[in-house]
């Protein structure tokens, strides 16, 4: 499994990321786990390092009050020369001057939204990109903007951003939100991480199985002589609840170009016979949870076309429900299980740079 860079150190954070990884998701475990905390954190570090950056997230950031919860959220901070992708309403909860520079061509609620450069330094909302194909959109203008780095901030509910078309590497936030014990935390954290670093398909007939079902917008079943069977109706969901006849011992794969939630698990578990490769895009397909996840990996070969880069953990030991974890505790039991992923507490050092 293609993992990652060695932990690196908290003081020079990001410091050793390679230049290749120029899209960057931030994606949290749970609401409220440290990931806008986390997105300022490494904003500052790049900044100090004299990184040009590009700011945009997919839903809602930077807004003073959670819109669920009415807890109060860190503003997110931006400097002159840094970009940001936001809509035109959404300007109205920035203390930045912000210079616009191009629209996006995307109409919302909030407005046009546009790529503005930052004038000068103050706070901004970033909102507008609601799907994929939208923060692609972004990125594609940004990349004629001389920007070393395009951070992408992953709405709660919303991995999208972490998909590896979207993104080159991952920063998972997690804490004592999630969970009041550090076991606990650890493995939910890892109900995010594992599908994410999937192992890649690696068979040539597989990958053209998956490569096939994505194209076509199809589920597809591949036989060992390489033909295949289409479900119908395309959907995996409604196509495997009628595809009883349809796994023979010759079927020793099936791709779904979509996603895999509880419903799809529960009827790929229930096929008998030899054990199968399922095939996904990448591991933002899968929307299920922990438990099925951990089963349908027992009983199949879980494989994905693309497969995400974790670049880092981040960790808030402290909950907005005011229950706290030990915070050595915490990061030594994420340590044990991803040694070669850099851990980090961004408000911890942040605290020690002040």
């Amino acid at each position: 499994m293609n993992q990652q860079q060695p932990n690196a150190s908290p003081a020079g954070f990001g410091l050793d990321w390679p230049p290749t990884w120029r899209r960057l998701a931030f994606v949290g475990v749970a609401k409220n786990s440290g990931k806008t905390t986390t997105l300022n954190f490494v904003v500052r570090q790049a900044a100090a390092r004299g990184e040009s950056l590009a700011l945009m997230s997919l839903g809602i950031d930077g807004e003073s009050r959670d819109a669920l919860l009415g807890t109060a959220k860190p503003k997110i901070y931006v400097e002159p020369g840094q970009w940001v992708v936001t809509a035109q309403k959404a300007i109205e909860g920035c203390s930045a001057r912000l210079e616009y520079v191009d629209t996006l061509g995307i109409e919302t609620l909030l407005g046009e939204v546009f790529i503005a450069r930052v004038l000068s330094a103050g706070n901004v909302v970033l909102a507008g990109l609601r799907h994929r194909e939208d923060v692609l959109r972004a990125l594609e203008k940004l990349e004629h903007c001389q920007i070393n780095r395009m951070l992408i901030d992953g709405a709660y509910g919303r991995v999208a951003a972490a998909h590896a078309q979207v993104s080159d590497a991952v920063i998972v936030s997690t804490g004592a939100v999630v969970a009041t014990s550090v076991a606990a935390i650890v493995e939910k954290t890892a109900g995010l991480i594992e599908p994410l670093t999937l192992a890649a398909v690696t068979q040539d007939r597989h990958v053209a199985l998956g490569l096939r079902a994505v194209e076509a917008q199809t589920t597809l079943l591949g036989r060992a002589d390489g033909s295949t069977v289409t479900l119908s109706p395309p959907s995996a969901l409604l196509g495997l609840a009628g595809a009883t006849k349809l796994w023979t011992h010759e079927v020793d794969a099936i791709a779904v170009p979509g996603l895999v939630s509880d419903r799809v698990a529960e009827l790929l578990l229930g096929v008998s016979g030899p054990r199968r490769a399922l095939i996904v895009p990448d591991g933002t397909s899968f929307h299920l949870s922990l438990r099925l996840w951990r089963r349908l990996c027992q009983s199949w070969d879980v494989v994905v076309l693309h497969q995400s880069t974790i670049a880092a953990i981040s960790v808030n030991p402290t909950s907005v429900q005011g229950h706290h974890v030990d915070r050595e505790q915490l990061i030594e039991a994420l340590q044990r299980r991803w040694p070669h992923i850099a851990l980090f507490d961004p408000l911890h050092h942040l605290a020690e740079s002040t």
